[in-house]
């Protein structure tokens, strides 16, 4: 996927550029196999991802939406997913690890609330890549995408999504943005976004609301 060349990104993104698919592989199977908490520190950023403890706390400055120094796991794992191998496309590779991330049972299906989390950490994600923090879409106009999304998907409410579904519908719509983050994040900031930021009421689980705000 990687990111347009005219692009500049802060080194320690730039880094992950050349990281080899099966070095994402690994990370991700340690952050599913060691049980991390979905908070991460520096050193949990460094001992996941084996980048230096200088990278791992300017990954955790660059990701973090307050002065806390805990980020969303899942942002950055899809930071990792996104930049990786970025000569290769990997298309199929990238959604299905994406779709993976929110997918917390194991069955291939997402719920309404699992799939409005990855849009809300992919957005986080690319948002801190590209420094441009301050586009990033409020919560509550993730919560319209994800409706929009259901209903483009004949769905309703309380159905799942499945991989397959969640891929085709990524392949329709961002055909038109390009591959890159830079062009994808634009899909994120062209909706007119509320007046205010309401999270709205159900959308994150009980288990994702302390790092709802990292």
């Amino acid at each position: 996927m990687g990111l347009t060349p005219s692009v500049e990104v802060d080194d320690h993104f730039k880094q992950l550029k050349e990281w080899p698919w099966s070095r994402v592989s690994s990370v991700l199977r340690s952050y599913t196999n060691n049980e991390y908490d979905f908070g991460l520190d520096a050193t949990a950023v460094m001992n996941l991802t084996s980048v230096t403890i200088t990278d791992a706390k300017k990954l955790v400055d660059s990701l973090s939406r307050n002065d806390s120094g805990i980020i969303n796991a899942l942002s950055l794992l899809v930071v990792c997913i996104c930049l990786s191998d970025s000569k290769q496309r990997l298309e199929t590779d990238r959604l299905e690890e994406t779709f993976s991330l929110v997918d917390f049972d194991g069955t291939s299906q997402i719920s309404k609330d699992e799939l409005t989390i990855l849009l809300l950490c992919i957005s986080s994600a690319f948002a801190s890549i590209l420094k441009r923090q301050s586009e990033r879409p409020m919560d509550a106009a993730v919560g319209d995408m994800v409706t929009a999304i259901y209903k483009d998907l004949g769905k309703k409410s309380n159905n799942s999504v499945s991989k397959r579904e969640f891929a085709m519908w990524c392949q329709s719509t961002f055909k038109d943005y390009g591959g890159t983050v830079d062009t994808l994040f634009e899909f994120f900031v062209k909706s007119e976004e509320p007046e205010e930021e309401v999270v709205q009421a159900g959308v994150l689980p009980d288990y994702m609301d302390s790092v709802a705000e990292d």
